[in-house]
């Protein structure tokens, strides 16, 4: 791998442009400022401890439908429907309209608060006083402000002072209860008043039959928010179609508050808003400063990047996004959503391909695997990385795949490679599949494949013409994926006295801020 990327180099490139996926925290060794690689280039380390420290981080709301569905396992039944307008609505929140859900949430909190009351039998006149009172005033200063549902906010702020006129509570007595006629003229406001925030609601795009924003769209919102408000008001709205919403969701709801409770996840879960989030993402994977060279820069990974900033000379850029660390049940969402965001980006730029992207993916078959999803297809990120290897090249997005068992990689992927170098291989599944995605001509070729010394490799496909055999550069600063020597490490008397010191070392840095 190491080699191609060397021969990449060779050539006068500076608008090239390198993404690594390193599973193993392989390769930031490689492209060090000191290497004769890193001179070349303009490399940026993401990792390898997730967190905005570090540059490792991906916000939560970069995730479109699909992949929050499959983040939070949500079923298709009644959850997928219900957390997909929650986040609609969290989205909304952001804007203008968030003020005007948050005061509508207000009122109806207020009616259920007055119908509480209206069923006391000990007392309940003084407090539906001060309620009715508290909420004309909070209806008066929405009517008065600039807003979406401004003709909604008057007319509640109408018909309240009226009913207060009419019901004629008094709110300096203690243990009167409400009358019969009252009870009725309360119930009678409700409705109004109900009908106005559902009419408001739908205005905004929040109500549950109204069309709601893009599901898909890169627009911030607090996940928290989303667990505490939302969600459980999407469910409130819901439970007047069917009262069983609430255990149709709980497990989804269960999910959510785990997810936000991991440590492990914030470097997802936890990122504050700031400027230009999805630009400023974009441009760190395209090798641009975010930042414009402004120590100050809200961008979340500000120091980080002005720390290896020295090193971004000239050359393509190299951006290495170090997962050795990820949480393993969560890998596969983040590379999908950064493979969807990279295919996206080129999707959509103009003119095509202006700007085009290696994404290497070091042991690939932990991206792309052969194997099926539980429901029969494939999963995440395959089903991405599939679609770049199907179409990514007439965007100007590529792949360089590297796999010790090419038999547990996605045959669709396979399939598609334009060239293919392989070293020995002595499985025949994996012989088996080479053979099957090669050209008839190479198959009698690829016989050597169990016999092949090491550095050694056979070539076929377009950039040959015709399948060759060849012995592969040596390459300075490789990555470090030697094996160890058992032999000569056994024998080092100073590493066995350094033993415990390692323990403790490795202990700490694992159970982090919890010891």
């Amino acid at each position: 791998m190491t080699a191609v990327i060397d021969g990449l180099l060779d050539h006068e490139i500076p608008n090239g442009h390198i993404v690594i996926f390193d599973i193993n925290g392989e390769y930031a060794h490689s492209f060090a400022a000191s290497t004769s690689r890193g001179k070349k280039t303009r490399p940026l380390v993401l990792g390898p401890r997730p967190g905005v420290d570090s540059g490792l981080f991906l916000p939560h709301w970069f995730m479109n439908n699909e992949e929050h569905l499959n983040l939070l396992r949500a079923s298709e039944g009644v959850q997928a429907p219900v957390l997909q307008r929650s986040i609609a609505d969290a989205r909304l929140a952001g804007s203008v309209k968030g003020t005007d859900a948050d005061q509508l949430d207000n009122v109806r909190t207020t009616l259920g608060i007055l119908d509480a009351l209206a069923k006391n039998t000990m007392n309940s006149e003084a407090p539906a006083a001060k309620q009715l009172k508290s909420l004309a005033a909070v209806l008066t200063k929405n009517a008065s402000r600039e807003s979406p549902v401004k003709a909604r906010w008057e007319r509640m702020a109408e018909v309240v002072p009226k009913a207060i006129a009419k019901l004629a509570l008094r709110d300096n007595v203690n243990y009167q209860v409400l009358t019969a006629e009252h009870r009725d003229l309360l119930a009678r406001l409700a409705t109004i008043l109900n009908d106005e925030v559902t009419a408001a609601l739908n205005d905004l795009g929040l109500g549950s039959g109204s069309a709601s924003a893009d599901f898909d769209a890169p627009v911030y919102y607090s996940l928290q928010a989303l667990c505490d408000h939302f969600l459980p008001t999407r469910i409130q709205l819901e439970q007047a179609v069917d009262s069983r919403i609430g255990q149709y969701v709980a497990t989804l709801q269960m999910r959510l508050s785990r997810l936000l409770a991991d440590g492990r996840y914030d470097f997802i879960t936890r990122i504050e808003q700031h400027a230009d989030p999805l630009g400023s993402y974009l441009k760190v994977l395209m090798g641009v400063d975010p930042t414009g060279g402004d120590a100050t820069s809200d961008w979340p990974a500000t120091a980080h990047l002005h720390s290896q900033s020295a090193a971004l000379t000239a050359g393509p850029s190299v951006t290495i996004f170090d997962l050795s660390l990820v949480a393993n049940d969560v890998l596969e969402n983040v590379t999908a959503l950064l493979g969807r965001i990279l295919f996206d980006f080129a999707v959509r730029s103009q003119p095509r391909a202006e700007h085009p992207l290696l994404l290497v993916l070091e042991e690939a078959h932990r991206f792309i695997p052969a194997r099926q999803g539980p429901a029969g297809g494939s999963g995440l990120s395959a089903s991405v990385f599939e679609r770049i290897a199907k179409e990514g090249r007439k965007f100007g997005l590529s792949l360089l795949l590297a796999s010790q068992r090419p038999s547990e990689l996605s045959e669709t992927v396979v399939a598609q490679c334009g060239t293919v170098i392989a070293h020995r291989l002595t499985h025949e599944a994996d012989q088996s599949l080479l053979r099957h995605a090669t050209a008839l001509s190479s198959r009698a070729l690829l016989d050597q494949l169990p016999s092949l010394a090491q550095q050694h490799a056979l070539v076929t496909g377009v950039s040959t013409g015709v399948p060759v055999a060849v012995r592969v550069r040596d390459v300075d600063d490789p990555p470090k994926s030697d094996d160890p020597n058992f032999i000569n490490t056994w024998g080092n008397t100073d590493k066995l006295a350094d033993l415990p010191g390692h323990i403790d070392r490795v202990v700490k840095d694992w159970q982090g801020d919890l010891t």
